[in-house]
């Protein structure tokens, strides 16, 4: 009896050990659950109204390492779904779609059935387009194409190898699924896939080569149009990322397991129309020959539109061929920009090169002795070079010249000249300073800044894809979006996101709502 009764007691030890276990590694690898009342499982989304006569939404993502959820490419997939979901319902409309990516897996899925409970994780599908509610991005993009939607896909390398049960698996090839799926039947009339999907690979300058300059980094898609989950109809709509489209290994995170970041614009046409002009003049330059005569075709087409749009003519430029965004009179709000920039990216151009154009804001001669605030993650900032060299200087004269406890200063760059900042001293001369503390992890490329000009607080976030030494800076093409926020639209992107990018930086007490219009 009694060793029926340990027997019992054993096995039900080992059940409750199971269970917990079971539990602990569940907790470890899917980290916090999505935001269920956002349309693109964001984190939190901040509305802009009268943006160019419309109400424009900005969705913000952020992911930890082992964090199986808060995928920014779920977003993607969202998007893609919901464009879908526009053209079924008007299929006499002219839809379009464009994809970029650095790493393009043809494996990355995302369950997108809502009645699931995991809904918005991500997972590889290996063997099949769609499996219990997950789905293939790169299928979404096929389906679209069978649709009638016409679609551009760009990638530049596969996604990156991922850890399954059997071990490290390779992903499949992106250029020969594309072609695979050409001849494919569209739904209705006597279409082929080949008529509505353009897919391109670049080849420029191979991975690995440290002197891969020009390597087509872009990580973008756009719709047009696209119906939400409480059935509202929306016009275009864009996602950025520092995010690449990597398999997802068995625990459901990315091949590149660090801190991601993303943005998703709704109803914001204007920047639509840039990227899927860039877009289509990179379908035509993408081999490897090509790479530097796109660079310099950027470079003079940044610099040409930029003066025309500063001297008041930017009706003189080709709007199908526009791909720099300055804003409008009713879009105080919003800019965005491909690099390689204008002008020479060697000197220090407030005119045509953004991060000189709003660092230079934090300089005494503009802020006067009202606070600065400061905070940038880049994964591979190399101060190698003098642009990088004249930012290092700027901060260090802006902040040391500044001396306000309300001073905040973030910088999570691996190669900054630390000891340029070694007299500032938070309680002192500064309210907030943390530079190069716990580096692991991130591959953020995000900045910050508030300051005061001619009386008025700013406050400006820039999404960037780009990494910060020389090759990237002269030579790839990234993407650069600006959010300008003041006192009249309200800070509440410019808090909630220094909330999730910033350990140990609180803004609470500084948040602003937008006054009502």
């Amino acid at each position: 009896m009694r060793k029926k009764f340990l027997k019992i007691i054993s096995t039900f030890a080992i059940l409750l050990f199971l269970v917990f276990n079971t539990m602990y590694i569940n907790s470890c690898n899917t980290g916090q659950k999505p935001n269920m009342s956002s349309n693109f499982l964001s984190r939190s989304t901040v509305l802009y109204k009268n943006i160019n006569n419309k109400d424009v939404s900005v969705d913000l993502f952020y992911r930890v390492p082992d964090e199986a959820y808060n995928n920014p490419n779920v977003a993607q997939a969202i998007m893609l779904k919901q464009c879908m979901d526009y053209k079924t319902k008007y299929p006499e409309k002219d839809v379009t779609i464009t994809f970029t990516s650095y790493h393009l897996s043809i494996v990355a899925s995302v369950c997108l059935d809502p009645d699931s409970d995991e809904y918005g994780k991500m997972k590889s599908l290996y063997n099949c387009d769609f499996k219990d509610g997950y789905y293939r991005i790169s299928y979404l993009l096929v389906k679209a194409a069978k649709l009638g939607i016409h679609v551009t896909a760009i990638g530049h390398i596969d996604g990156a190898a991922v850890l399954q049960e059997s071990g490290k698996v390779k992903d499949l090839n992106h250029t020969q699924y594309f072609l695979d799926h050409m001849e494919d039947n569209c739904y209705t009339g006597n279409k082929k896939v080949k008529d509505f999907l353009v897919a391109r690979t670049t080849d420029w300058t191979a991975v690995g080569d440290k002197a891969s300059v020009d390597m087509m980094h872009l990580k973008t898609c756009t719709v047009s149009n696209y119906i939400d989950n409480n059935g509202v109809e929306h016009g275009a709509a864009v996602w950025i990322g520092s995010i690449n489209l990597d398999g997802i290994d068995m625990y459901g995170s990315n091949g590149n397991d660090s801190i991601q970041t993303g943005a998703l614009i709704s109803d914001h046409e204007e920047i639509r129309r840039v990227i899927v002009n860039l877009t289509n003049i990179l379908v035509n330059y993408c081999k490897q020959e090509d790479a530097s005569l796109f660079r310099d075709k950027v470079i003079k087409m940044n610099t040409e539109q930029i003066r025309l749009i500063n001297a008041g003519r930017e009706n003189e430029i080709d709007p199908d061929k526009q791909i720099v965004y300055l804003g409008t009179k009713k879009d105080k709000v919003f800019e965005f920009y491909f690099t390689p920039f204008g002008g020479s990216n060697e000197n220090w151009d407030t005119e045509l090169n953004p991060l000189s154009r709003y660092i230079s804001k934090l300089l005494p001669s503009v802020s006067g002795d009202n606070y600065i605030e400061f905070m940038w993650n880049n994964v591979k900032f190399i101060s190698t070079f003098g642009f990088a060299k004249t930012i290092e200087d700027v901060l260090q004269y802006s902040f040391t010249n500044n001396t306000n406890l309300n001073n905040k200063l973030y910088l999570r760059l691996n190669g900054i000249d630390t000891s340029k900042f070694k007299n500032l001293k938070q309680g002192k001369n500064i309210g907030f300073l943390s530079i190069n503390q716990k580096l692991s992890g991130n591959h953020a490329k995000d900045l910050q800044l508030s300051y005061v000009e001619n009386g008025k607080r700013q406050y400006v976030t820039m999404f960037s894809s780009l990494n910060f030494h020389s090759g990237a800076v002269f030579g790839q093409p990234n993407t650069i979006l600006v959010i300008k926020e003041t006192k009249e639209t309200g800070n509440n992107l410019y808090v909630d996101f220094a909330g999730y990018t910033v350990p140990g930086l609180n803004l609470e007490s500084s948040r602003i709502q937008p006054r009502l219009i």
